[in-house]
């Protein structure tokens, strides 16, 4: 498992929700895209019972936002960001 993803999945211990927003096909979304593309089976495999949702819409700006106990929600953008930034923006997220 790699780095990046193992840090996420510590994070995930308190959350109830993630769910990603993003565009199909704008390139401040492509970091986003890539996360999707390359870490999404193996968290959701991780996490059966989490639901990881991934929401696409033309135009979109890209974001994360999780959710926990209580109805407390929180998100952060992950606008132009790479797939390695986008990780690190997510276990920052989970983390505060």
């Amino acid at each position: 498992m790699p780095k990046g993803i193992q840090a996420i999945q510590l994070a995930l211990k308190n959350a109830r929700e993630l769910r990603v927003h993003m565009c199909q096909t704008s390139p401040q979304s492509e970091g986003a895209r890539k996360f999707v593309k390359g870490c999404y089976i193996e968290l959701k495999l991780s996490n059966p019972t989490l639901p990881i949702l991934i929401r696409e819409c033309q135009g979109t700006s890209a974001r994360v936002y999780a959710r926990f106990g209580k109805g407390v929600e929180r998100s952060t953008s992950l606008d132009s960001q790479n797939k390695d930034q986008v990780i690190e923006s997510i276990v920052q997220l989970l983390s505060n």
